[in-house]
């Protein structure tokens, strides 16, 4: 993955980080997580705010993507390894579903 974002990096597009996991509890360590693995120079980390707890993510990372479309930017391609990462509203031009064998999300 990081050289995917590496790729898009170097082509032009802007990249946002959309996660569900809970800003509050888990933003620091996200954020120090992704630098470890050499994720810099994103434009945005979205994680999962108080107002969206227990809300499906089906619901926040729309909400996120819609916000994100009023803002002007064209969602071009969406990667998740959740199919609850690619549905719902304003998903994108192209949805790329990677494998994930360790946990499913409904």
């Amino acid at each position: 993955m990081v050289r995917l974002f590496w790729a898009l990096k170097g082509g032009g597009f802007r990249v946002f980080l959309l996660s569900g996991r809970d800003e509050e509890a888990l933003g620091a360590s996200t954020a120090a997580n992704l630098a470890a693995a050499g994720f810099a120079g994103y434009d945005r980390l979205i994680l999962r705010s108080a107002g969206y707890r227990g809300q499906s993510s089906v619901v926040f990372k729309s909400a996120e993507r819609r916000r994100l479309a009023a803002e002007g930017y064209r969602i071009r391609g969406n990667v998740g390894d959740q199919w609850s990462d690619l549905q719902g509203d304003c998903a994108g031009d192209r949805v790329f579903k990677v494998p994930n064998p360790m946990y499913f999300v409904p």
